[in-house]
C-alpha cells in the first residue's frame, strides 16, 4: 500500500500503475507521450520534437481517420514540430487553427512501423478563438457548455461528485468545486440550467462538510491521524459563500458560523493549519500551507459575508505565512527550511487569501505577486495536483489585474484545450513529479469530475458571476 497525500487530502491508496507520461491529444479522441529528443534514425531536423501515439478511443476524429496506437506524429500540415513548446501544445494550436480555416482537414505526418504515412483527419468546422480567449469567445463557449453537461452527468444522486482520496471528504471538496462551476456559468440556486444541480451540490456539502467517515470515526487508521476535514471546511465556507450572496437562509448562515468556528479551532500552534485537527499526522508533519492558505481563504470569503472571524487567528495566520515565505519571495511547503523552495502555485494561494482578506497592501504582497509572476510558467509543475495549482493561479491572476489575467489566460490557453477530451471532461497533464515517481498523477487518479470542475472554474472565472471569490469588497 501506497501513502497518497494528493491535495492535501491524505489516505491509504493502492499504487497507480501507469499513466505517467501520457498527454490527452486535445479533441483528437487519443494520447500520447511527447518525445523531445527523437532518434536520429528518423531523420527530423534539430530541435524538433514528436508525439508518440499510446492509445486512440475506440470512436472518435483519431479512430476514423486510421491514426494508431505505436504511430509517432512527427509533422504537422507539412512541418515538422520545431517550437520550443511542448509538442502536445503545438498539436492542439494546429488542430484548432485548421478547424477554424477554408480546409478543415488535418495532415499529420507519421511514422508507422518505421516507415512514413500521412493522416488526414476530417476536423469539425469551428470558429476561430477570439483574441480574448476565453473571454468571449464563441469557440470556447461552445467547448464550455459541452463540458458543463459532461460535469453535470457526473454528478450522483446524493448531489455528490466521486473523488478517489480521502473519502468524504475529498467528495465534499470536489462537489464545493462542482458547484462553483455551475455558478460561474451563471445558473444560481433559483434559476438558470443548472440550478437543480446547485440545490443538490448544496445539500450534499451542509450535510458532509468536516465530518469523517463512519470507518474512521476518529479520524485514525492503524493508529495514524488521517483527518483530513480541514480542505472541506474551507471549500465548504468559499461554495456556501457564493450561495448565501445569491439565496439568502440562516440554515445556511448558521452552518458557515460552524465551519468558522472550527477553522478558528483547528489552527495549530504555530499559526498554521494541517489537513485536519488531530495532531502529526500519518507522514509524519503537521502544517502544510497549501492547507493554510485556502483556510485564510475562507475566513475571507466568511467575512465578505457577513461573519465576524477572529481577527487574532487571521493575524497568526498571516504570520506563519510569511514565515513560509523564501528570501526570493516563494512560498514553501511549510515554514522549516528543511522543505523545498517556493512553488507558483502556492504563492497564488496565498495572492488570493490576501484578497479576500482585503489584505493586498500587506508588506508580503508585492514580494508574492512579483515571484509569482516571475515562475507563471511552472504553475503546472506543482506539488501533487497541478489542477488544484492552476486553480490558485487563475484567482490569483484576476485579483492581480487585467495585465496578470492576459498573461495567465495568454500561457495555459493550450494546456487547457490539451486537457479537453472529446466527451467533454478534462484530463490531468503529467508532471515531472509525476514521471519521477512513476505513478499516475493525483488529478487523474482521483477521477474526472475533479479537473473537470476546476477547469470550468478557470475558464468561467472572468464572467463575472463568482462575486465573493473574485470580485471586489
Amino acid at each position: 500500500m501506497l501513502l497518497r497525500v494528493g491535495i492535501g487530502l491524505a489516505l491509504m491508496a493502492g499504487l497507480c500503475p501507469g499513466g505517467t507520461e501520457v498527454w490527452n491529444l486535445g479533441e483528437l479522441g487519443a494520447e500520447g507521450k511527447a518525445v523531445k529528443a527523437p532518434p536520429k534514425e528518423w531523420r527530423l531536423p534539430q530541435g524538433a520534437s514528436a508525439i508518440e501515439v499510446v492509445t486512440v478511443h475506440a470512436a472518435g476524429l483519431a479512430k476514423d481517420a486510421g491514426l494508431a496506437a505505436g504511430d509517432v506524429i512527427v509533422g504537422l500540415g507539412g512541418a515538422p514540430m520545431l517550437k520550443k513548446t511542448e509538442p502536445v501544445y503545438q498539436l492542439v494550436d494546429y488542430l484548432e487553427t485548421t478547424a477554424a480555416s477554408n480546409k478543415p482537414e488535418a495532415s499529420l505526418a507519421v511514422r508507422r512501423a518505421g516507415k512514413p504515412e500521412t493522416i488526414l483527419v476530417a476536423l469539425p468546422a469551428a470558429p476561430a478563438h477570439a483574441a480574448s480567449c476565453p473571454v468571449s469567445c464563441a469557440r470556447c463557449d461552445a467547448l464550455v457548455e459541452e463540458s458543463m453537461a459532461a460535469l453535470a452527468a457526473l454528478q450522483r444522486a446524493d448531489g455528490g461528485f466521486a473523488f478517489k482520496l480521502s473519502g468524504i471528504t475529498g467528495e465534499t471538496v470536489v462537489t464545493c468545486l462542482a458547484g462553483l462551476a455551475f455558478l460561474a456559468n451563471g445558473s444560481t440556486p433559483d434559476s438558470g440550467v443548472w440550478a437543480g444541480n446547485i440545490r443538490k451540490a448544496t445539500a450534499f456539502v451542509m450535510k458532509h462538510a468536516g465530518k469523517l467517515d463512519a470507518w474512521m470515526p476518529d479520524g485514525k487508521v492503524d493508529g495514524k491521524n488521517y483527518n483530513a476535514t480541514n480542505w472541506a471546511l474551507a471549500w465548504g465556507s468559499l461554495y456556501l459563500a457564493e450561495i448565501q450572496r445569491l439565496a439568502p437562509a440562516q440554515e445556511q448562515l448558521d452552518r458557515m458560523t460552524e465551519w468558522m468556528q472550527a477553522i478558528e479551532k483547528n489552527q495549530e500552534l504555530s499559526g498554521g493549519w494541517g489537513h485536519g485537527p488531530g495532531g502529526v499526522n500519518g507522514t509524519g508533519y503537521l502544517e502544510l500551507q497549501a492547507s493554510g492558505n485556502v483556510q485564510l481563504a475562507a475566513l475571507g470569503a466568511l467575512r465578505r459575508s457577513g461573519l465576524k472571524p477572529s481577527k487574532a487567528v487571521i493575524d497568526r495566520g498571516l504570520l506563519y505565512l510569511n514565515a513560509c515565505v523564501t528570501a526570493e519571495g516563494g512560498v514553501r511547503y511549510g515554514s522549516d527550511e528543511k522543505y523545498w523552495l517556493g512553488e507558483p502555485g502556492r504563492n497564488a494561494g496565498a495572492l488570493w487569501a490576501l484578497a479576500l482578506l482585503e489584505q493586498q497592501k500587506h508588506p508580503m504582497q508585492p514580494k508574492l505577486a512579483a515571484w509569482f509572476r516571475k515562475n507563471l510558467a511552472e504553475v503546472p509543475e506543482g506539488h501533487a495536483s497541478p489542477v488544484f495549482h492552476l486553480t490558485n493561479a487563475a484567482f490569483a491572476s484576476h485579483h492581480l489585474g487585467d495585465a496578470a489575467w492576459k498573461e495567465y489566460a495568454s500561457r495555459f490557453r493550450l494546456e487547457f484545450l490539451a486537457s479537453r477530451r472529446p466527451d467533454g471532461t478534462y484530463a490531468a497533464r503529467p508532471t515531472r513529479e509525476s514521471v519521477a515517481q512513476k505513478e499516475e498523477g493525483t488529478d487523474d487518479f482521483v477521477g474526472p469530475a475533479w479537473a473537470t470542475a476546476a477547469h470550468l472554474v478557470i475558464v468561467q472565472l472572468r464572467r463575472g458571476n463568482l462575486k465573493v471569490l473574485a470580485g471586489a469588497k
